[in-house]
């Protein structure tokens, strides 16, 4: 049976790792796939990730084994994983970095290099978002590092598939915005008719009027 257990792992990091080393650990961990690849810079995001799979419980017998597989209570042989970070923006407006803006790819990755581990060679990994209409897909992979992460598992032989879930992008042309239809309509998901069990259920008219996000029509 699932557990609905959740992990909070808290420590005084207050900066990301640098693509330098591909995001990859500091640590030799027992389970880990790339043993020859390590960083020299320490890597507390990976060790945090890992902190909180074995605080979750999961595969705790074989912990600190290179047979641990924390993922193998969700994930089989065969199966299709989807990841579905948080992609925002391609660029951050104030000319700060974009740690801001997107889920940053040290967490991603160490969650990619669990879940190869439970597929064991087998299956399809598929990593994808829908940022909203302004950002430019390609721009924020190479801005936010994921480009690099991703070539590391390509390297070695692993894929991972990238799907843009907009339906719509937006670019804009000597001042003018042109919204673009991406893929045909059987590719642009379903509606889900949650009734009375939204959240949003008893909220008057008005209130659910004046919710948006940037880029999309409240009206629409």
């Amino acid at each position: 049976m699932l557990s609905n257990k959740i992990a909070l792992v808290h420590r005084d990091v207050f900066k990301y790792p640098g693509a330098d080393y591909a995001f990859r650990p500091s640590i030799p961990y027992p389970e880990y796939i790339f043993p020859d690849y390590l960083s020299s810079r320490a890597n507390e995001v990976y060790d945090m990730v890992r902190e909180g799979l074995f605080r979750m419980g999961l595969d705790a017998v074989r912990y600190g084994t290179k047979n641990w597989n924390p993922l193998g209570v969700y994930i089989n042989h065969g199966d299709t994983v989807l990841l579905k970070p948080n992609f925002v923006m391609h660029e951050n407006g104030s000319g700060g970095d974009m740690d801001c803006l997107i889920t940053h790819p040290s967490v991603i990755a160490a969650v990619l290099d669990y879940v190869f581990i439970a597929l064991g060679g087998t299956g399809k990994v598929i990593l994808g978002d829908a940022p909203i209409q302004d950002c430019h897909w390609d721009e924020l992979l190479s801005n936010g590092g994921i480009d690099t992460m991703l070539a590391f598992y390509k390297e070695r032989g692993l894929q991972v598939e990238l799907q843009d879930f907009r339906n719509v992008k937006r670019d804009v042309k000597d001042g003018v915005y042109a919204d673009q239809q991406q893929g045909d309509s059987s590719q642009h998901g379903i509606l889900v008719q949650m009734g009375d069990r939204s959240a949003f259920a008893e909220l008057p008219e008005e209130r659910l009027r004046m919710m948006r996000v940037t880029n999309y029509d409240p009206v629409s």
